[in-house]
């Protein structure tokens, strides 16, 4: 039996994030950038009017003011799609410029139209103006071969936008994990029909279907019969076609517990067996070649804390996303918990801010690993060290679930 946190060292150890490939923006959301991202261009790529009114020679209207303003002749228009074809103003000349259109030669200012007076090609000026004054400078915000960001980093929205503002089509990211979810016990029943006598509802493959689609994943789950050489060639099949899997039930040591010998008869090398841990503690992980392999324990709340502390970093390690590891903070326990020798026990409780901005943890009734009700309600994860009794008002470490 080994500790929490050698159960994460070995997931590091273990598995390597998945191969590389470049991907159209848009199919890249949600994926880990896998290689930084370079700008292509100048950004502006040219000089950029940044409002709509006349480009000038600022030397030209350094007299100018109310009383004796300056009158220029109009002698272009320059929308923000031409962007060839100007010709260089000269002394006494200005353009008429909008927006995001490009600064034609011999002009270093833009007056916005508001303090000028138009009379048919004739424009007034009735104040200087600086050099520079509302021009966006060539390659003021970036220069081409500028690193917008690094790697590795999940790619949203906002990254989709300045990648496309620089001229990047493609980003290098990681493989989508493919998934493969397991599922043993013959006395499993899908919800929906009536219950035969020994029945029970199957939920674990319910909750890691939906908890892999909330990553952007689509796990394919199967139900699989409590007979060695069918979860023997379930799992062989599930290795053809997927990067992780997942097997739920037939991790302890009853005489029906066939997942640990199923794995070793198809050539899964074990690397533990059993977590110190309550709910959760006969979990097995092991490696075929490359692929992760999780068998977790068949107790539906067992399933839901080995999620959360097992499944998730080894998932972050196939995504390329091993530098975003699960977050466990510091709370204010609202009851007290009693000490349990030999194992950290992982509570499910409920977690919220107080006017001083301090978590704060309720504990929730109905804690064993076969009851699964007070789901609904759980918001966070509480860790209880091994042997260590925790009085109210102590600080204890929690993971969150979902916004309080």
């Amino acid at each position: 039996m080994i500790q929490v946190e050698a159960a994460w060292q070995a997931y590091a150890d273990a598995v390597q994030p998945l191969p590389i490939q470049a991907l159209p923006l848009q199919q890249a959301h949600g994926r880990v950038l896998a290689q930084p991202v370079s700008s292509a261009i100048d950004l502006p790529p040219f000089c950029q009017s940044a409002m709509d009114g006349y480009a000038l020679r600022s030397d030209d209207l350094a007299a100018a003011s109310e009383a004796a303003p300056v009158t220029l002749d109009c002698v272009q228009f320059i929308a923000a799609q031409q962007q060839s074809a100007q010709q260089t103003l000269k002394t006494g000349q200005c353009a008429r410029i909008f927006t995001g259109a490009m600064v034609p030669p011999g002009a270093d200012a833009v007056v916005m139209q508001e303090k000028t007076s138009l009379s048919g090609s004739r424009v007034q000026f009735m104040a200087p103006v600086a050099a520079g004054n509302n021009i966006r400078r060539q390659g003021e915000e970036a220069q081409a071969g500028f690193e917008l960001c690094g790697a590795p980093q999940t790619v949203d929205s906002q990254l989709i936008a300045a990648a496309s503002f620089v001229g990047v089509d493609r980003l290098c990211v990681y493989r989508a994990p493919r998934v493969a979810v397991l599922v043993t016990g013959d006395e499993l029943a899908p919800p929906g029909r009536p219950l035969k006598s020994g029945e029970v509802y199957e939920c674990n493959g319910a909750f890691l279907s939906a908890w892999f689609a909330e990553r952007g994943i689509e796990a394919q789950v199967s139900l699989v019969p409590d007979q060695p050489a069918a979860l023997s060639a379930a799992m062989s099949q599930a290795l053809e076609q997927a990067d992780l899997v997942v097997i739920t039930g037939g991790a302890s040591v009853g005489e029906r517990d066939y997942a640990r010998e199923a794995a070793r008869s198809i050539g899964v090398e074990e690397v533990f067996w059993r977590v110190a841990q309550k709910p959760g503690k006969p979990l097995a992980f092991g490696m075929a070649g490359a692929k992760p392999v999780l068998i977790l324990p068949g107790n539906p709340a067992a399933v839901f804390v080995c999620a959360w502390v097992h499944l998730d970093p080894v998932l972050r390690r196939l995504q390329g996303r091993s530098q975003e590891a699960a977050v466990w903070s510091p709370g204010r326990l609202g009851f007290s918990v009693d000490a349990a020798p030999l194992r950290d026990r992982f509570l499910r409780v409920t977690w919220r801010l107080n006017a001083h901005g301090v978590a704060c943890l309720e504990t929730l009734p109905l804690q064993s690993s076969h009851m699964l009700t007070n789901l609904v309600a759980t918001n966070a994860l509480l860790r209880v060290p091994a042997g260590r009794a925790m009085g109210e008002g102590e600080s204890a470490l929690f993971l969150p679930l979902k916004t309080p």
